[in-house]
């Protein structure tokens, strides 16, 4: 009778039980949907650092045709 007392003090009832499982779950599908953000910030991010380093690079090579070419329209 004594086991039966300690096993109903220590354990969780099934609707506790079903709290904690539900909050677990909201908070991982809460987690992966924030990683998942996270990791397209950072993928756009290295996009643009690309562009720039491209750019830059086109620039350094050719920098008459920034920011535009001068036409001379004068006769």
């Amino acid at each position: 009778a004594s086991r039966r007392a300690i096993l109903n003090i220590t354990c969780f009832s099934l609707k506790e039980r079903l709290f904690f499982v539900r909050t677990l779950w909201l908070y991982l599908i809460i987690m992966k949907f924030l990683c998942f953000c996270f990791s397209l910030l950072e993928e756009l991010a290295n996009g643009l650092i690309l562009v720039f380093f491209f750019t830059n690079a086109f620039l350094s090579v050719f920098p008459g045709d920034f920011p535009f070419p001068t036409v001379d329209i004068s006769y």
